[in-house]
């Protein structure tokens, strides 16, 4: 698999939230110094601009980002199926911001290196047509 990515991506290693549209709740999935993976209620419009808090541990960050993608996905959850949207964020100041991001990623994502998936990163994808598993929290999605 040819790696597309700029720098490694991070897990984040506990319920680390955000806002968008200063009422969206998201929740931050993994980080690395150019963008991060996004779960939301609602859809995010592709080349889209916002600007995300996040609320970190040691307070909250405000960073902006442009939405590169972003993928509807059905969950099962304990209260029934529902839909969920993974989004790819870039932060386009990622050289500007490289000292908070950089802060963000060591206080809220795994220490123990970059994702991995058989030996290659894991890209920022979700799932393929026709596939199915389960999300961080532990619903189950088809595709």
């Amino acid at each position: 698999m040819d790696e597309r990515r700029r720098s490694p991506r991070f897990k984040v290693i506990s319920d680390v939230n955000g806002r968008m549209k200063s009422t969206m709740k998201v929740r931050i999935v993994d980080l690395s110094l150019h963008g991060m993976l996004v779960e939301s209620p609602s859809g995010l419009p592709p080349n889209g601009t916002f600007e995300i808090t996040v609320l970190a541990p040691s307070g909250e960050k405000k960073l902006r980002t442009e939405v590169r993608w972003c993928r509807a996905q059905m969950v099962q959850g304990d209260g029934g199926t529902k839909i969920l949207y993974h989004a790819g964020l870039e932060f386009p100041d990622a050289g500007e911001d490289g000292l908070d991001i950089t802060e963000l990623i060591s206080e809220t994502c795994t220490v123990d290196g970059p994702m991995k998936h058989g030996g290659a990163e894991v890209e920022d994808e979700a799932p393929e047509s026709g596939t199915e598993g389960t999300d961080s929290k532990g619903f189950k999605f088809a595709m």
